[in-house]
Parts: structure tokens; sequence; C-alpha cells
């Protein structure tokens, strides 16, 4: 069902890997191309489903299919007579997966508008994310993408693995995923229907993602990872060993619309070994009395300014040709988003093949709403047509 990103973030991941997603958008009458930016790989049928016979049509489609993702809020569905009951009652074997953004069952929340930076807040893990100063969000990636697209695939996929063996457990994995209360990836079985229910919040998402910090806080093993407030750890930029430094000013700045002003490198050399070979690269002698200690943490804001200024001598690219390659684990902060391959790949198998499609898939050319209805009628509803 066409809707804000999660939802279309979760179908484009399973038109990624092959499989053959068809978008319900709303009828418009209009030919102008959606706003939405994760079209690719699907195909896009135009409904009004508050109309008899295009809500037909829809149910008709989801007869043939092996899954359906919605991402309205709760109870949208369920009035427009298209709920997991009425799904289900056309085909018991389809995986229902719903998105919220706020769990669902919250009596509080439950079914109050909000965004990304909600589901995050309300999570705990945007307390994680920011400066010394106050928590920043980091855009729609931990909410909406990660906790909740993402782990919305997950929970689909489960719930085929289950609905391929009959419905029964599929080992300790699947009682694990199942057993997590309110989670993003809980799999709810329909009981009136029979069929497979997927429920994915945003928030459970999100917080489910903080597990590692979680459990960091919780013992004193990670006290120096995530016991300190927030811009205080290793890991959260207190370190002056997992920072990102500016670089010196290109001489030729890139003028595209995305380009920073600023340059920088991303350095994350915790271990010994890596840090000494950071530098070594750098120029600057570890055995200089001088130099305060890695882990003197008492000391890492005025360790932090001496990398500060060797990095402020070159530019980012010039950086990135010295540690290209190198154990130092300092890398460019590139501006343009990487998106040339599926994050996973089956067996070599998928319709994005990375090998023939190195170069190209981050590209989008828009969907026209219902462009092409007739051959997804044709192939899955034989002989139907708007």
């Amino acid at each position: 069902m066409a809707g804000l990103a999660p939802a279309p973030f979760a179908g484009m991941i399973l038109a990624d890997l092959g499989a053959d997603v068809v978008r319900v958008d709303r009828k418009t009458g209009s030919d102008s191309k959606t706003v939405d930016s994760l079209t690719r790989g699907k195909r896009s049928i135009a409904l009004d489903l508050k109309n008899p016979a295009d809500k037909s049509t829809l149910l008709s489609l989801a007869a043939k299919a092996d899954v359906l993702i919605e991402g309205y809020r709760p109870g949208v569905m369920e009035s427009l007579g298209l709920g997991p009951l009425n799904v289900h009652a056309v085909n018991p074997s389809l995986v229902y997966a719903r998105l919220t953004g706020f769990e669902r069952h919250d009596p509080v929340w439950g079914k109050a508008a909000g965004h990304d930076i909600n589901y995050i807040a309300l999570s705990g893990l945007l307390s994680l994310i920011g400066s010394r100063e106050m928590p920043i969000p980091p855009g729609p990636m931990l909410g909406d993408m990660a906790g909740g697209g993402m782990a919305c695939v997950l929970g689909i996929l489960a719930a085929l693995v289950r609905r391929s063996v009959g419905g029964r457990e599929i080992g300790s994995a699947s009682r694990q995923c199942g057993g997590v209360a309110n989670s993003a990836i809980a799999r709810r079985q329909a009981e009136a229907s029979n069929g497979i229910v997927v429920e994915a919040a945003m928030q459970d998402g999100a917080a489910y993602l903080a597990t590692f910090y979680r459990h960091a806080r919780a013992g004193d093993r990670g006290a120096s990872i995530a016991g300190k407030q927030r811009g205080h750890n290793v890991l959260d930029g207190g370190a002056p060993f997992y920072r990102c430094y500016a670089c010196k000013a290109p001489s030729h700045p890139d003028k595209s619309p995305h380009a920073q002003q600023r340059q920088f490198v991303a350095v994350g050399c915790i271990e010994p070994h890596f840090y000494s070979k950071m530098l070594e690269l750098l120029g600057i002698k570890e055995d200089d009395e001088s130099l305060p200690s890695q882990f003197d943490s008492d000391r890492w804001d005025e360790l932090a300014e001496i990398f500060a200024r060797k990095f402020a001598e070159k530019t980012r690219d010039e950086w990135a040709e010295i540690f290209l390659g190198s154990d130092a684990c300092v890398t460019p902060v590139i501006e343009e988003v990487q998106d040339r391959r599926v994050p996973v790949v089956v067996d070599g198998h998928g319709r994005y093949n990375w090998k023939e499609r190195s170069a190209g898939m981050a590209e989008d050319p828009g969907m026209v709403p219902g462009h092409g209805q007739d051959d997804v009628l044709r192939e899955w509803v034989k002989g139907s047509k708007l």
C-alpha cells in the first residue's frame, strides 16, 4: 500500500531481492510522478479503495499475493474493509505486514501522529545520538528505515519461513523472534482468520537497534563504551580516536548541490595497533612524552586538538590517498550516499546482481501511479482490466 517512507522502503528491499512488488496507489487521474523516491523495481496500480469495484480488485490481487504491506495508522485498513480478517478471508496463507510508528496497542500513543524523531525519542535511541549539548536526529534512517522498513522485512521473511513449514515453530531462532514482547519483529497469529500478521513498530525497532548500548550500560564490561553521558564515550565521538575531523579546503571545491562546504575524514582506530598505524601515517611520534596516552580520557580533548590540527594540514582526498588500504581505520567521509548494490546477495542471485549492476542502481526514474496496471491485472488476475 502506497504511503510514507517505511512501507515503501520495505517493498523496495523485497523488490531488490527479486520479488514482484505492486504498489497500490490512490487513484487521482493525474499523470504526475509520485513524490515517493523508493519506487525502484516496482509496478503500480491506482485504485479508489472507497469504490466497491476497486476494493474488489485489490482483494483479487491479495488472493494471489504472498505478502501485503500497509503503513497506515491503526484502524484505517479495517475502516476500508481491508483489515487482516477481510484479506485472510480470500487468502488465508497471505502474510499481512503492518507498519506503525508507535506501538499499535499503546493506549496513549498508538493512534497519535508522529515522525521518525518522535519514535526514536520514545525508544530512548535519540538520547544516545548527537553532541554533548543536545540530541541531534540523524535523519529518517534509524526509525523509519532500519527500525521500521527493514525490521518489517525481517518479520515478513520469518513469517514466510513459518508458513513454508505449515505454521509450526521453526526452531530456537523463530521462538526467540516471536517471544520478544511488542518488538518490531514480533509475529502475531490472527486467531479468527488463521493467517499470519506481522506487526512492526518503528519505536520498538529503534529500541531494538540500541540493544548493544543497553546491554553495555547494564554491566561493567561496557563502561568505557557507554557508561558516560552522551559525547564522552568511546563510540559516540567522545574519544579522539573515534570521531570525524575537518580537513583543509580543496583548491577547487565541488560545486554540486549536495557538496558540503567542509570535507572530513572518519577516524575509528580503537585497537592500539590500529591507533599506532594512524599515528605513523599522520607523522606523529608515538613515543613523544608530550603526547597524551590513547586511553587517558581526562586528556582526550587535548589529544583531539592535536589530531584536529594535523588533519587540517591536508585535504580530505590527500589524506584518503595516504590512508588508502591501510589498517589505520581512517577513511574519507563521502558526501554522495553509496547505493550500488543490495545489502545481501543470496547465493549470487538477486534482481540487482552487483557484478552486473555496479552502476546506476541508485537511480530511481520515478513512477506515475497506475502506469502499467493493465499488465499487472493481466498477470495477477487473468482477464481483468480497469
